[in-house]
């Protein structure tokens, strides 16, 4: 049962280090008392993003454009 903890253990921990794992199948999974084997595996992999969770994008407000924001405003130059 250890052998079988430690698989479960470490797929997300792979699924971690490797963000473009988007998807894995391990089947199947034999675990004895000195360790598990997957038989079988097959991976998804996508294009890693550079995504920084902690980003976040300041939205306009719904149906206006960057030069009507402006104009209303009487914005500098970038339009802020």
């Amino acid at each position: 049962m250890a052998a079988l903890t430690d698989v479960l253990l470490r797929v997300p921990r792979l699924a971690g280090d490797l963000p473009e794992l988007a998807e894995l199948d391990l089947n199947p999974v034999i675990a004895r008392p000195d360790g598990a084997v997957a038989v079988d595996a097959r991976a998804r992999l996508t294009p890693a993003s550079h995504h920084d969770p902690f980003l976040r994008r300041l939205r306009r407000p719904h149906g206006a454009c960057h030069g009507q924001l402006a104009a209303q405003a009487g914005a500098g130059e970038y339009g802020w």
